[in-house]
């Protein structure tokens, strides 16, 4: 099975409260890890990576749970 992080974010927003992650935030991270080499995958690659199928090296999934 390939790894495949997948980041699970609730909502983006910049109030401050537990379950928010500031959009500025949100930014530099998708910045870094662009320039890391990284690009993002499908809900359909982590399907397939939990299958045990390869996915393509460098892949993160970005999921939100209904912010």
């Amino acid at each position: 099975m390939s790894p495949l992080p997948i980041l699970t974010f609730h909502a983006l927003d910049d109030a401050p409260t537990p379950v928010a992650f500031r959009a500025a935030d949100f930014r530099a991270l998708v910045d870094r890890l662009a320039a890391g080499g990284w690009r993002t995958g499908r809900t359909t690659d982590a399907a397939a990576a939990a299958a045990g199928s390869v996915v393509a090296p460098r892949t993160a999934v970005f999921t939100f749970d209904d912010g």
